[in-house]
C-alpha cells in the first residue's frame, strides 16, 4: 500500500467518524415536522439494559454448567437489546433531521420496519429467557431474569405504540 494511500484511508475514516461522532452527540437541528416525529426518550430502556449486562456479568461468576450458560445468556440478551435500542435511538434522529418531503416518507417506512423488526426480536428474546430460567438456581440471578424478561415485553409494547404513532 502506498503511503500516500494509506493517510487518505485515514483521513476518510477520521472525517467519518467525526461527522457521525456530531451527529450523534449534537441536538438535531430543525424541528419535526409534526409532534409524532419527536425522537421518542429511551433512557431509562438504555440504563435498564446496561445495568442488566453489569449484573449478570457478576452473577455469572462462580457459576458453571447450565447455570452459567443461562446466565451468559441473559448477559448478552440485556446487551444485545442495549445495543437495539442505540441503534432506533440513530435511526429516529436521522429520521427527524430529514426535511425532504418525499425522503421523509422513505424514511418513515424504513423506521417503521425497524420498529416492527425490533419489537418482534423482544417479544422471542422474552419467550427464549422464560426457558433459560429454568436453568437457573440462584433466586436473585432468576428474580432478575423475570425482571428483564418484562422490561423486553414492555419495550416491545412501547415500540408497538411507537410505529402505530407514525401512521
Amino acid at each position: 500500500m502506498k503511503p500516500m494511500f494509506r493517510h487518505r484511508r485515514l483521513r476518510f475514516f477520521a472525517n467519518l467518524f467525526v461527522g457521525l461522532s456530531l451527529l450523534y452527540a449534537a441536538p438535531i437541528m430543525g424541528e419535526p415536522q409534526s409532534s409524532q416525529a419527536r425522537t421518542p426518550n429511551w433512557e431509562s430502556e438504555l440504563k435498564s439494559y446496561s445495568n442488566y449486562i453489569d449484573d449478570f456479568h457478576a452473577a455469572e461468576q462462580g457459576t458453571d454448567g447450565q447455570e452459567f450458560e443461562a446466565t451468559d445468556y441473559l448477559q448478552t440478551a440485556s446487551s444485545v437489546a442495549f445495543e437495539r435500542m442505540l441503534a432506533l435511538d440513530f435511526t429516529f434522529r436521522t429520521y427527524r433531521s430529514i426535511s425532504c418531503t418525499s425522503d421523509r416518507t422513505q424514511a418513515k417506512t424504513i423506521l417503521q420496519e425497524q420498529l416492527y423488526d425490533t419489537a418482534f426480536k423482544f417479544k422471542n428474546e422474552a419467550n427464549r429467557i422464560a426457558e433459560m430460567l429454568k436453568f437457573i438456581k440462584v433466586p436473585a440471578t432468576a428474580q432478575l431474569g423475570l425482571k428483564l424478561k418484562d422490561d423486553m415485553r414492555a419495550t416491545k409494547d412501547k415500540l408497538d405504540r411507537i410505529s402505530a404513532s407514525l401512521d
